[in-house]
């Protein structure tokens, strides 16, 4: 977490440097995704605990404490989204798109 931290923080420093040379900054701080990096690890879970892999898809939702795991297409359609005209105001904003897993206030 302390490397998302650091991450942030960058995007926002950037982002205010972006204002002086006319350049827009948005950072996406996605949650698990279906990748092959998460497929593996949900199979290693199932072998693991001897389960079948909606099983183990399932309690790792769970234990994330998120609505689902998402989909690149999700986090792709976000970019297209910032980069469109639709996100031309959005400046130094970080977007949690992981599912409900980051608790705000």
């Amino acid at each position: 977490s302390s490397v998302n931290s650091a991450l942030m923080a960058f995007g926002k420093a950037m982002a205010d440097r972006g204002l002086a040379d006319g350049v827009r900054v948005n950072a996406i701080n996605p949650g698990p995704v279906e990748t092959g990096r998460l497929t593996a690890r949900i199979e290693a879970f199932a072998k693991e605990h001897g389960i079948a892999e909606a099983e183990a898809r399932a309690a790792m939702v769970k234990d994330q404490q998120v609505i689902r795991f998402g989909r690149p297409e999700e986090i792709a359609a976000a970019v297209a989204y910032l980069d469109g005209p639709e996100g031309g105001f959005f400046q130094g904003a970080v977007i949690d798109l992981d599912g409900g897993s980051t608790k705000g206030l």
